[in-house]
């Protein structure tokens, strides 16, 4: 048990690390509804959550093929066990309307629609977090974070409560909800 909880501390406080290094404006949720029109019109149609994912990805991506099932399989485990804790929004940095259509499961994830460039845009700016080969089309100088990137949000603040969410899921695959147990910690620090 001393295990367990000793592990679970260390992953917030790696989670707290990376994400404290991570420097982007903290946007109150009214903010971030503000500023990103899409997260409110879809928040809109569902019940209200207390965790906000934003997963940056594009279908072209080697690493997004191979990583992003892995997190449409912890999100399905999460919504199926708690629908109230959990959405997530894909913001592609894929070439076309129907590279994205392909490549985000819509049963598992929101999209920000791919014909709002100046919103995925604006959220990759926010950010920092775009595919390499797009960093000057959108005007991501300072990129933090690649492809694919899962942000997890608290809803209510609009705070970044980890930027490791990809990680997460590869590695609670089989165990989801630990990865649901940890960001749900992560709302209370």
């Amino acid at each position: 048990m001393d295990t367990l909880l000793f592990s679970a501390t260390a992953a917030i406080a790696l989670a707290m690390k990376r994400t404290a290094a991570f420097s982007v404006e903290t946007m109150s949720a009214q903010s971030l509804a503000n500023r990103f029109p899409s997260l409110t019109e879809f928040s809109e149609k569902q019940k209200p959550v207390k965790i906000v994912g934003l997963l940056f990805s594009a279908g072209w991506c080697p690493d997004c093929q191979k990583d992003v099932p892995k997190v449409e399989t912890v999100v399905q485990a999460a919504k199926a066990n708690d629908a109230s804790n959990l959405a997530i929004y894909y913001v592609s940095s894929d070439r076309s309307a129907e590279e994205m259509m392909k490549s985000c499961n819509h049963s598992v994830f929101q999209s920000i629609p791919y014909e709002n460039g100046l919103e995925r845009s604006a959220l990759k700016r926010h950010f920092k977090t775009c595919a390499a080969v797009e960093r000057q089309e959108v005007g991501v100088e300072d990129r933090q974070f690649g492809v694919p990137t899962l942000i997890l949000l608290d809803q209510a603040s609009g705070r970044v409560l980890t930027t490791d969410g990809v990680s997460d899921c590869v590695r609670h695959v089989d165990t989801p909800e630990k990865a649901m147990d940890k960001w749900k910690a992560l709302l209370e620090t």
